[in-house]
């Protein structure tokens, strides 16, 4: 940046995604992930940062701040979104798009929220961000969009799931 400009900031949570699953990691040499190389060597590589074994506990810890058992996240059951289930992170909790914003920033988020839908006030342009395209829930079908589950009393259920709140 310019001097005196602020840095652009990007920040990355991947789910799913396994040690040697990264070009750099990658000792048989399988793995080819050249844009994520170049932003590797010009960024911060958080290679310590250790996450549960499923997703929305690390999100919530990146985005308050606050490990997950302190905003109730320490279990599969806290963010599983469905219909008839009432869910998310409480308005009480800062987000990052919020603490980014106060510095001066324009904020994106990007892909899956994950962190609860219960009304709008939970959703990603309430919680500090200024734009946000993505799925709210987990699980989502990346190409028709669809969320395909069993709800209360294993009932069948599909939904569409893709906001664009720009």
């Amino acid at each position: 940046p310019a001097k005196g400009a602020q840095p652009h900031i990007m920040f990355m949570l991947v789910d799913d995604l396994g040690w040697n699953d990264m070009e750099w990691h990658d000792e048989f040499g399988q793995i080819q992930s050249p844009k994520l190389n170049e932003l590797r060597k010009t960024g911060v590589t958080l290679d310590r940062y250790y996450v549960y074994r499923f997703c929305s506990p690390s999100r919530s810890t990146f985005q308050s701040g606050r490990y997950p058992w302190h905003v109730g996240q320490q279990t599969t059951q806290n963010l599983n979104p469905m219909p008839g289930v009432a869910c998310g992170i409480d308005l009480k909790y800062k987000f990052m798009g919020d603490v980014m914003k106060s510095a001066g920033y324009t904020t994106w988020a990007l892909g899956k929220w994950h962190l609860g839908f219960l009304s709008n006030e939970y959703t990603p342009t309430y919680r500090g961000y200024d734009h946000y395209v993505g799925y709210y829930s987990g699980a989502e079908e990346h190409f028709s969009h669809e969320k395909v589950g069993y709800g209360p009393g294993q009932h069948a259920y599909t939904f569409y799931d893709l906001a664009n709140n720009t």
